[in-house]
């Protein structure tokens, strides 16, 4: 792969192998892609950018590595149709629209990754989302659905500035934000 840019307009398949080196890949708007097939996924050092419309539905997860950033851009759109891992050493940032709608299992967000909602929307219909890492929001970001921070780092996370931290036990959530010295409950 390049170490510069590579733009996609049409339709982008990713079955398998590795994107690798400085620089980015970008989906464009009105674009469609897919990462599928049961090869390992990875992205490594290189950012993503999608601005399309992506639809996961592989058997294994996607690996971030060396610093790897996925960005789900604003009019953008994940749709995660498995139940996989996403893992690795990177950041998954989402300013669209993350919609996992068609499989019952759970979407693992591993400890490594980073996930920082930018303003995007988290739309989880069918089955959940597990955070294992760390978890901001930021915006007017929204979730729709279930959505598990872990313990550990990925219990808390930031959202306009504000730290908190949200427990989550089958159909009950509470949130507790922490603004200095004060407590909140939500």
């Amino acid at each position: 792969m390049r170490s510069s840019g590579l733009t996609i307009g049409g339709t982008f398949n990713w079955n398998g192998g590795t994107m690798s080196g400085a620089g980015y890949t970008t989906l464009l708007a009105g674009s469609t892609g897919s990462i599928a097939g049961t090869g390992a996924v990875t992205l490594s050092t290189r950012s993503f950018n999608n601005q399309g419309a992506l639809t996961w539905s592989a058997a294994n997860g996607i690996t971030l590595g060396a610093g790897a950033v996925f960005t789900n851009q604003a009019g953008g759109s994940v749709t995660i149709a498995n139940a996989q891992t996403l893992g690795g050493t990177g950041t998954f940032v989402n300013a669209g629209n993350l919609v996992k709608n068609t499989n019952t299992g759970v979407f693992t967000v591993g400890s490594g990754v980073v996930f920082n909602n930018a303003g995007g929307v988290l739309n989880i219909t069918t089955g959940s989302m597990n955070t294992a890492g760390a978890f901001n929001a930021s915006g007017a970001s929204q979730l729709q659905g279930a959505l598990t921070l872990a313990a550990g780092g990925s219990n808390s996370g930031t959202r306009d500035g504000r730290t908190f931290a949200r427990i989550h036990i089958g159909d009950f959530s509470r949130e507790i934000q922490f603004a200095q010295d004060r407590k909140s409950t939500r």
